[in-house]
């Protein structure tokens, strides 16, 4: 499950972005951030759209989701 806000059973320890924190153990995160990319992607950037090979396959491919947004930068998102 994922949560944008902590509560007091998610604290920090597991945050896996700021704004982003679960109840899932650590061995069920990469599945966790596999099956939620979508909410994750939407989250941090609320108006970029899937593009490349993320749009054909729905998925991330190499653990690489493609997306198009309007920003300055490109930039590598890393969780925990």
């Amino acid at each position: 499950m994922l949560n944008r806000y902590p509560t007091r059973c998610l604290q920090k320890d597991n945050a896996l972005r700021q704004g982003i924190y679960t109840d899932a153990s650590y061995e069920k995160i990469n599945d966790l951030v596999a099956s939620k990319w979508y909410e994750i992607v939407n989250y941090l950037y609320p108006s970029a759209i899937t593009s490349h090979s993320s749009a054909v396959n729905l998925r991330p491919i190499h653990a690489v989701i493609y997306i198009s947004a309007p920003v300055k930068k490109k930039e590598k998102i890393k969780y925990w």
